[in-house]
């Protein structure tokens, strides 16, 4: 019988570690500040140990932006969209993550850091009691990996003109140094390869059978399937209206007339933007390749992206050395489908002739080229970086869902093609091919209805099927974990790492056992 384990999982190196690093860093743009002026970093200080090793306060600012800079790129798009309720303009210490205001973000990442710390020094400890686990090796392997991405990212750092020690600062953390950052890389390294290697033990020793049970009592963990998306929403709020100018306050009938115009106007807006956005969002779902569907999301999104560019550009110029409008848009015009198509392509940057840092006037004179003309050798490259944040923000995976619309439209069938038993009240029938489209109106809540309604909201979205539910082979490790604590000052504690790794050790051939019989 077929198994259904995942491949074995590959380890990510040190360039690709360093360029997702950066680009998460380049998405959210502001952590540094932001973190630092909540006071997390300060909070933090602390750190963590075990036994045999230690995460000190610098390093722990690392693991915690980590954690704030994972998170924010996972919700990057629903912050936008208003569906997460964060403001990165504000102190974490000011926000909640709940209407009950139980919880700051400030407290969830700093909550989330020290989770992720643990589990990382519990796996480290279990590492190095495991007489099986080559631990001395895998060591060495963590040493030469985390040099590798402290390389790749001074190669960064060298292309951002920023010294490393600065660039460190302002991606992880104020007081975080290359060896706090080896330090943390190492630990991570450890615990990940132990965790693979306890899956494996208690894996390789299920039977068949239970190996095809666990696959379908966990779809979730195995089944997948991919989509490009993009989603418009209502572009125009009410204009403000100053209470105080009115003698009566909220209460004044004028006032209360004002606010009523003020939706009323912004509602027209919507309702006019609306089919303007249903226009594009409909020509997007006449895309019948993924290629397709990028090149109509490029080419709606490039005039934006270009003039983000520019303005970062030009911004430290003076007015003389500024162009005029029309000649920097007539530049954008010009260097346009060159720009989409490497972006397609995956290139860095668009191909151009080698040229001179001075150029030959007709009378063999040189001439020093204006500042203008050398930022025209470096904006493409920049244009291409905010364009391939939208294909990066469009391209998504999810995993098997049936709980919303679009899930029921990507898995429907699922359950069928792996021959897994239905339950009366679900549905039947084939999931979503490849290339097919599935569009959405957002439907508001109860709660939200009556605004909606009164300003003419509106969340328009596409989705294009690239790749249809399947079972996952993406490397990848889903590891349960039983944390065998020990300190000797505590009661219901181990006291020794010896006596815990004993614990641990039964457990796993319990596991063994009770894997075999089923």
């Amino acid at each position: 019988m077929a198994q259904v384990k995942p491949v074995n999982k590959k380890k990510m190196s040190g360039p690709k570690l360093a360029a997702m690093i950066v680009s998460i860093a380049i998405l959210i743009g502001l952590v540094i500040s932001l973190l630092a002026g909540s006071g997390l970093f300060v909070r933090a200080q602390k750190g963590a140990s075990t036994e045999n090793f230690k995460v000190n306060g610098a390093m722990m600012e690392y693991f915690t932006m980590s954690y704030y800079q994972n998170w924010y790129s996972q919700y990057y798009y629903y912050i936008l969209l208003g569906m997460v309720n964060f403001n990165p303009n504000l102190p974490l210490d000011q926000q909640y993550t709940d209407a009950n205001k139980t919880k700051t973000y400030y407290d969830f990442f700093v909550e989330g850091a020290t989770n992720n710390v643990t589990q990382i020094l519990k796996y480290c400890e279990a590492a190095k009691a495991d007489a099986e686990f080559d631990f001395d090796k895998v060591e060495a392997e963590a040493e030469t990996y985390a040099k590798d991405v402290i390389k790749s990212l001074k190669e960064a750092a060298k292309n951002s003109s920023v010294d490393f020690t600065t660039y460190v600062r302002q991606n992880f953390g104020q007081n975080v140094n290359a060896n706090d950052l080896k330090k943390a890389i190492i630990l991570e390294y450890i615990a990940n390869e132990f965790s693979n290697e306890m899956y494996d033990r208690v894996f390789d020793n299920m039977t068949d059978e239970r190996k095809v049970q666990f696959f379908k009592d966990n779809l979730a963990s195995f089944v997948t399937a991919e989509y490009l998306y993009f989603s418009i929403s209502q572009q125009f709020s009410p204009e403000k209206v100053d209470e105080k100018a009115y003698p009566g306050g909220k209460e004044d009938p004028d006032y209360k007339a004002a606010v009523e115009k003020a939706k009323e106007d912004a509602k027209k807006k919507n309702e006019l933007q609306k089919v303007a956005d249903k226009e594009f969002i409909d020509k997007l779902a006449t895309a019948k390749t993924a290629e397709e569907f990028k090149r109509m999301l490029l080419d709606y999104k490039y005039d934006e992206a270009f003039k983000t560019a520019y303005e970062a550009a030009v911004k430290n110029f003076a007015t003389a050395d500024k162009p005029s409008e029309e000649t920097w848009k007539a530049f954008a015009a010009e260097v346009k489908q060159q720009i989409i198509d490497a972006v397609i392509a995956e290139k860095e940057d668009i191909t151009t002739s080698e040229n001179a840092e001075t150029e030959a006037t007709a009378e063999g004179e040189t001439t020093e080229k204006t500042k203008w003309e050398k930022a025209t050798e470096t904006l493409p490259k920049s244009v291409i970086t905010e364009l391939k944040k939208v294909i990066t923000n469009a391209t998504k995976t999810v995993s098997y869902d049936v709980s919303t619309d679009l899930g029921k439209f990507l898995f429907k069938g699922v359950k069928a093609q792996f021959g897994i038993e239905y339950g009366k009240d679900e549905e039947k029938g084939e999931n979503a091919a490849v290339n097919e489209n599935f569009f959405e109106d957002k439907e508001f809540s109860e709660t939200e209805k009556e605004t909606a309604e009164a300003e003419g909201k509106y969340t328009l979205s596409i989705y294009l099927v690239t790749e249809a539910a399947h079972r996952d082979e993406t490397p990848s490790r889903n590891v349960g974990h039983i944390l065998f604590k020990v300190d000797k000052n505590t009661e219901g504690y181990y006291k020794t790492s010896a006596e815990a790794k004993a614990a641990a050790e039964k457990l796993l051939e319990d596991i063994k056992a009770t894997a075999d019989a089923n």
